[in-house]
This record gives C-alpha cells, sequence and structure tokens, in this order.
C-alpha cells in the first residue's frame, strides 16, 4: 500500500551513525571487520551471500551508478518487499514507487555513496496511526577501486519497539 496516498501521511527520517537495532549490530561489526585498515571494504571481501545469510530477507543491494549518479536495485530480500509493500528488483530509485520519500532516501544513498556508512530509522504515519517504522543500515562496497560501487541496506521492521 502507497501510504503516502492516505490521509494525514507523514514521515520522519532520523539519521544516526550506529545501528539501534541489535539484529543490526553485528552486520555493521562484520563491515567493519572487512575494512581492514580501509575506509570502506570491497565487495571481494565477501563470499556473498554467505556472509550476510542471517540478514538475508532483509536485504537489499544496490548498484551506484555514476554519469548521473543514481542507484539500481541488484538484490531484494522477501522481506523487503514485505515491508515496502513493493517489487523492484532491477529498478532505478526514481521508478521504485517512494514517492515523497524518495528525495529523503536519495539524499541519505549519495552520502553512503561518498564512503560513509549510517543507519536511518523511517517512521511512517497515516491516519493518525504509525504505519511503518523501519530501520535501515546503509554499507558501502567498493568494487576493485577506489569510488564506492554498491551499497548493501539491511532493513529491520522496528515497528512497537521503542
Amino acid at each position: 500500500m502507497d501510504f503516502f496516498r492516505l490521509p494525514g501521511f507523514g514521515f520522519d527520517v532520523e539519521e544516526m551513525d550506529d545501528p539501534r537495532s541489535p539484529e543490526l549490530v553485528p552486520l555493521r561489526e562484520l563491515w567493519r571487520a572487512r575494512c581492514q585498515g580501509r575506509p570502506v571494504p570491497d565487495r571481494s571481501d565477501f563470499d556473498l551471500p554467505f556472509d550476510i545469510r542471517p540478514w538475508m530477507s532483509g536485504m537489499l543491494i544496490l548498484d551506484v551508478e555514476r554519469d548521473p549518479l543514481d542507484f539500481r536495485s541488484r538484490l531484494v530480500g522477501g522481506d523487503v518487499e514485505r515491508i515496502e509493500e513493493r517489487r523492484y528488483l532491477g529498478k532505478k530509485l526514481a521508478d521504485a514507487g517512494y514517492g515523497p520519500m524518495e528525495p529523503a532516501i536519495r539524499r541519505i544513498n549519495e552520502r553512503v555513496a561518498t564512503g560513509v556508512q549510517m543507519s536511518a530509522l523511517f517512521t511512517v504515519r497515516a491516519l493518525g496511526f504509525v504505519v511503518k517504522k523501519v530501520e535501515t543500515l546503509y554499507l558501502p562496497l567498493t568494487r576493485g577501486g577506489p569510488e564506492v560501487a554498491m551499497i548493501l541496506c539491511a532493513m529491520k521492521d522496528v515497528r512497537g519497539r521503542n
């Protein structure tokens, strides 16, 4: 359901340096360990999908396209499609159907594409209720060069948590 079409739609995005969800912390620690002194690990530092198996269902992997900068989904886990209530494998960010949330998501992806790892808590309200609350961990990866080429996004539905 596209909540942004409902009366009273609104959303908040809280950007954070570190994940709050205890399920996402081990993935961030794995990413840090694979950095091996570098600011960003390379895709080849991971044995995908085996290294990320515990998070696969909530994983979204984005390819970072340059000239112009854009983001295309490469892998979309089943929980991501359930949380987001849409299918967008292979789609660019503008075609993913995020509506008024797209500029906030684009801003975060652009920041991560510079090599910053971060988390964001998305709270969506409609009809006077919190209808969706999702924490997403964003982890940049290079692919044989200095620029960020991919972003690992791990989503966790945290509605009902403080």
